[in-house]
């Protein structure tokens, strides 16, 4: 938890700093406003993303997490196809065979490996690729979503948590 207070102690003044330099921290938070059900929607999966990716990284390698991550293209274009009803080729379907092996192979290698943590910690991976190509899914639907400030939202919340349960 320390990882995580540490984190959203820096990162969530230093994004409110970067929006007033820039002269957006106003319409950031109309935005923000405007759109409070998905900005809280994206708060709550940026925030539990952040909570698996540091997890994660303590229970498995970074290369099995690093090739989790790596088939966010892919995910993020099976959940455009469910929930937006974007198109699919053959190209595609082919890439979602090839991820899912290699996917597998990563968790199979976990799972025979002397330890069960490992499988967990891929499973903290793979929780953190959804969910992040879950809030790539909802600034597709809603363009006008704002980026920063839910992002600052989100490290305060686990700033918040982390000092809560330290």
């Amino acid at each position: 938890w320390s990882i995580i207070f540490w984190r959203g102690t820096l990162a969530a003044p230093a994004g409110i700093f970067y929006l007033m330099v820039i002269g957006k921290l106003g319409g950031e938070w109309c935005r923000l406003q405007r759109n409070a059900r998905f900005s809280l929607l994206v708060i709550t999966l940026q925030a539990c993303a952040t909570a698996a990716f540091i997890a994660s990284f303590k229970l498995t390698s970074v290369a099995n997490v690093a090739l989790i991550w790596g088939a966010s293209p892919v995910i993020a274009a099976v959940i455009g196809w469910l929930l937006l009803r974007e198109r699919v080729t053959k190209s595609f379907l082919v890439a979602v065979c090839l991820v899912v092996g290699g996917n597998a192979a990563i968790v199979f290698g976990s799972a025979s490996g002397q330890s069960g943590s490992q499988l967990a910690g891929d499973a903290l991976a793979l929780l953190m690729t959804v969910l992040l190509v879950s809030q790539i899914i909802i600034y597709r639907h809603c363009p006008d979503m704002p980026t920063t400030l839910p992002i600052v939202a989100a490290k305060l919340v686990l700033m918040l948590t982390a000092a809560a349960l330290s």
